[in-house]
C-alpha cells in the first residue's frame, strides 16, 4: 500500500474488506484512494502485494478544498502591533507601552510668571534671602553710654524704609528728648534738631550703620552732665530684629574719652507723648 500524508495523520479503519485512509489534514479529510487489504491482490505467484496505487496520491492538497490547503505545522506568523500614532499636538512624548505621558522638558516656571528662577515674592531678594522687616514707623531708641549705661540718652527715632533687592535704603530722623539729670523718664520734650540720614543702605540681615562726626548733646538732653558734650567719630552699628525691634552698638569719643562699649536698644511705640512714652525700655540687644 502505497500513499503519502501530507503534514496529516493516517487511521486504518476496516470497512468490509477494505481500509479507508483517511488523511486528517487542518481539519479536512482527504480521502486519497481505496486500497484492497493485504493478501487480497496478489501475483500468480503468491508473491508480495503489488506496488500499483490506484490514484488519488498525488503530492499536494488532494481533494481539500484551498482554504485549507495551508499545511498546520506551518510556523504562525508574529504578532505585531502598529505603534501608536507619533504625537503632533506638541504635548509631551508618549511612552509606548504605557500610553502615559513621559513627562517631556523638566523645566517648569513659576506660576507667577517668568523664568521661575524666583517665586517672584517681593519679601525675598535677588538671592531668594528673606528681606528686612519693615520696621517704617516711630521708635523709643536709647543709647547707653559706657561712662553710666544706667542713664541712657533719648531719641524718638522714625524710620522710613524702602525694600530693595539686596535689602533696602532707610531714612532715619532721630528726635532728641529733654532729660533732667539722672532721670531716666522725665520730662522727655522734644528738643530739636533731628539728626537726620537719608538713603541709609539697610543689608540682607538686616544691618546698617549711621556715621556722625561731630554728634552734640544739649545740656538739656544729658542726664549724666550738667554740659553740653561733645563727640566725634560716632558710629552706630544697628540691626533690625523684627518689625518692632532694633538694637546695636556705638563706638567713638566723647570729651577725649572713649565709647566703646556703649550700647544701643529701641522699641516701638505708638504715643510719642511724655506720657505715653514706656517706663521700661530696651537699651541692648537681647
Amino acid at each position: 500500500m502505497n500513499f503519502e500524508i501530507n503534514g496529516g495523520a493516517a487511521r486504518l479503519r476496516p470497512v468490509g474488506h477494505f481500509v479507508a485512509v483517511v488523511l486528517m489534514m487542518s481539519g479536512c479529510f482527504n480521502i486519497s484512494g481505496v486500497l484492497p487489504l493485504a493478501g487480497a491482490s496478489t501475483s500468480d505467484e503468491g508473491g508480495t502485494p503489488g506496488n500499483e496505487t490506484t490514484g488519488g496520491n498525488e503530492t499536494g492538497t488532494g481533494g481539500c478544498e484551498p482554504s485549507c490547503a495551508e499545511d498546520d505545522t506551518s510556523v504562525p506568523a508574529t504578532e505585531t502591533t502598529a505603534a501608536p500614532p507619533s504625537d503632533t499636538t506638541g504635548g509631551p512624548p508618549i511612552d509606548t507601552m504605557t500610553g502615559d505621558p513621559t513627562g517631556g522638558d523638566s523645566t517648569t516656571s513659576d506660576s507667577t510668571g517668568g523664568d521661575g528662577s524666583s517665586s517672584g515674592d517681593p519679601s525675598r531678594g535677588d538671592t531668594g534671602a528673606s528681606l528686612p522687616q519693615d520696621v517704617s514707623g516711630q521708635f523709643l531708641l536709647a543709647i547707653a553710654l559706657s561712662a553710666d549705661p544706667s542713664l541712657p540718652l533719648q531719641y524718638i527715632a522714625t524710620f522710613d524704609f524702602m525694600p530693595g533687592i539686596t535689602g533696602g535704603m532707610l531714612d532715619v530722623e532721630l528726635l532728641p528728648l529733654t532729660l533732667e539729670m539722672g532721670s531716666t523718664d522725665f520730662p522727655r520734650e522734644p528738643y530739636p534738631p533731628s539728626l537726620i540720614f537719608q538713603d541709609v543702605p539697610v543689608a540682607l540681615d538686616g544691618t546698617f550703620s549711621l556715621a556722625i562726626d561731630p554728634m552734640f548733646v544739649a545740656e538739656a538732653t544729658n542726664p549724666i552732665i550738667e554740659f553740653d558734650a561733645e563727640g566725634h567719630a560716632i558710629e552706630m552699628d544697628l540691626q533690625i530684629l523684627d518689625v518692632d525691634t532694633l538694637c546695636g552698638t556705638l563706638d567713638g569719643t566723647a570729651l577725649g574719652v572713649p565709647l566703646a562699649g556703649s550700647t544701643i536698644g529701641a522699641m516701638r511705640v505708638t504715643d510719642t507723648s511724655p506720657q505715653g512714652l514706656p517706663l521700661a525700655f530696651d537699651i541692648a540687644c537681647p
